[in-house]
């Protein structure tokens, strides 16, 4: 991984789904104050940082974005 510091948007970003929560945009606006959730996984992969994409849907059957990463477990 490249030894690069993180914008404070990327690092509310990565230490979310290092905390093992998977991460949609609604959650990443709301919760994190990050308007482009898009841009910061697309950064964070180009620093090295494997994030996965899932397609999932709501309720009402609209198809949205999940982003997650693997967590080793802990102990």
């Amino acid at each position: 991984m490249e030894t690069k510091e993180l914008t404070p948007q990327q690092t509310r970003v990565l230490e979310y789904l290092q905390s093992g929560k998977t991460l949609t945009n609604k959650v990443a606006l709301t919760c994190l104050d990050v308007g482009s959730l898009s841009s910061r996984i697309a950064e964070l992969r180009k620093l090295g940082y494997t994030i996965h994409a899932h397609m999932k849907s709501d309720h009402a059957d609209r198809s949205y974005k999940a982003y997650s990463m693997s967590v080793p477990p802990k102990g």
